[in-house]
């Protein structure tokens, strides 16, 4: 298997592409899997881009990503998004499976190791300015969101900057993310939970009303 090292925070796009290699191949269905070697809490690290050919598959674990195929049309290629919010130095698992077709022997499969490495935390989610003097800032850490599907995920401004024409006006993010959304003018607590690492390492989940029990935790970095 090969090993890939990349960093955490920064965003990369994800392509599954054999038209290069060979002109005549196809496939239909996919199922690319990522998932902690170690533990390490892979959930939410894999979501859509541009292409409607991929989605996020459901009925995983938490800790687990995993994108597959929205249809069963020929495909030389998909594509989509991959960010890791975890912390550094973690170890992963990138298992892809690829189906040509309902036949023996017409699928395929190999996995990856990736490294994660030092990035910047949280990419470049502090926000400018929107005025001289006004200063609009964003959540660096990501947050539990509910679909209209009912479907909880993880995600960060990042993500609800790439499409805030729909992604804002679900509960909780335009409060997360006012620059991202143009919600500056309007100052309110999201009602979201963040995902973030205490001082000792453990990860916790909380929301803005546990921030207001002990005021001194708004101390902490982009809490």
């Amino acid at each position: 298997y090969e090993t890939l090292q990349l960093n955490a925070n920064q965003e990369y796009d994800v392509t599954l592409d054999f038209s290069t290699t060979n002109s005549a191949f196809f496939f239909r269905g996919f199922l690319i899997r990522l998932s902690g070697v170690n533990g390490e809490d892979a959930g939410g690290s894999f979501y859509v881009g541009s292409d409607n050919n991929a989605q996020e598959k459901g009925n995983c674990d938490a800790d687990v990503s995993a994108m597959t195929h929205t249809n069963n049309d020929n495909k030389i290629s998909v594509s989509f998004k991959f960010q890791y919010l975890n912390s550094s130095d973690a170890n992963l698992k990138l298992e892809v499976t690829v189906v040509r077709e309902r036949a023996a022997n017409n699928w395929f499969h190999n996995f990856y190791a990736l490294q994660i490495g030092e990035g910047d935390v949280g990419g470049d989610t502090t926000a400018p300015s929107q005025t001289p003097g006004d200063t609009c800032n964003e959540s660096v850490y990501r947050f539990k969101i509910i679909k209209n599907d009912g479907k909880k995920i993880w995600r960060n401004c990042t993500w609800a900057g790439n499409k805030p024409g729909g992604r804002c006006k679900l509960e909780g993010v335009s409060a997360m993310c006012p620059y991202s959304c143009g919600t500056c003018d309007n100052c309110v607590d999201s009602s979201s939970r963040m995902k973030f690492y205490k001082a000792n390492g453990d990860k916790i989940t909380r929301d803005c009303n546990w921030t207001a029990n002990k005021p001194k935790r708004c101390n902490s970095v982009d809490n």
